[in-house]
């Protein structure tokens, strides 16, 4: 036996959706009409433009991480001396 599939009725899933705002109608206009400007166009044109990229960690951080990996190899060459 086969069974078939439901799927959702127009009206179920109009009753699971929420109803938009006039608000949010026109924001997904503005939206949708940016993309439509977009469709077509290389993604160089599209991307907008990227300076330096900052760390995602501060310098800081950086000099305590060195610190911790590398600081116990100072102590054991400082302690083998003297």
């Amino acid at each position: 036996m086969v069974r078939e599939r439901e799927f959702p009725t127009p009206l179920a899933t109009a009753l699971t959706r929420a109803a938009q705002t006039p608000q949010q109608r026109q924001a997904n206009m503005r939206f949708a009409k940016a993309q439509e400007k977009k469709m077509g166009r290389p993604e160089q044109i599209i991307t907008k433009k990227q300076g330096p990229q900052k760390s995602p960690i501060s310098k800081i951080w950086i000099i305590l991480l060195g610190f911790v990996l590398c600081g116990g190899v100072l102590f054991e060459l400082v302690k083998l001396f003297f």
